[in-house]
């Protein structure tokens, strides 16, 4: 990546946007243990971690 000339801030901001889409696409598909009958009954879905999405889409790679 040096070689091309890449800036080593520019390396971890790609690094921080894949990181970011690991973890918004593990808790879209992730291996969860299901929904309990009372939890499906009051948020209406059976998919763990997902109510609204809000969650997941505020997961951000930020590089400080």
């Amino acid at each position: 990546l040096f070689k091309q000339g890449l800036q080593i801030e520019r390396i971890y901001e790609q690094l921080a946007l894949v990181a970011q889409g690991d973890v918004q696409l593990n808790i879209a598909r992730g291996n969860w243990v299901a929904n309990a009958k009372s939890t499906i009954k009051q948020k209406g879905s059976s998919k763990p971690l997902i109510d609204t999405g809000k969650m997941r889409q505020s997961v951000k790679g930020i590089v400080k």
